[in-house]
């Protein structure tokens, strides 16, 4: 495993997030999450560096409220057509509706 630095943006976005969880209106703070990071792929990419930090240290309790919120927005945000879980979400839906 590299020890590269994650880039200016994923830290200022998992700041944001750490402190957006504790906002009493939790729709307004995954909204702001989201314009903060612009895109899903950046959101990815914060999810990652939480649980990597969780790894690393289990009682890092801000890096669990911000990987809460950061699911939340995910959960949010729609995948881009280029998705490969995309397409296998489809395929489900599918799936699901040839067996009714």
């Amino acid at each position: 495993m590299s020890c590269q630095r994650p880039p200016p943006k994923l830290l200022l976005v998992a700041e944001a997030a750490v402190r957006l969880a504790t906002e009493a209106d939790r729709d307004q703070a995954v909204e702001r999450l989201i314009k903060e990071a612009g895109d899903r792929e950046c959101l990815e990419a914060a999810s990652n560096l939480f649980v990597h930090r969780l790894h690393r240290r289990s009682d890092d309790f801000n890096a669990t409220y911000g990987l809460k919120l950061v699911i939340t927005a995910l959960q949010r945000v729609p995948y881009d057509d280029a998705s490969p879980i995309h397409v296998g979400h489809a395929r489900a839906r599918r799936a699901r509706r040839r067996r009714r």
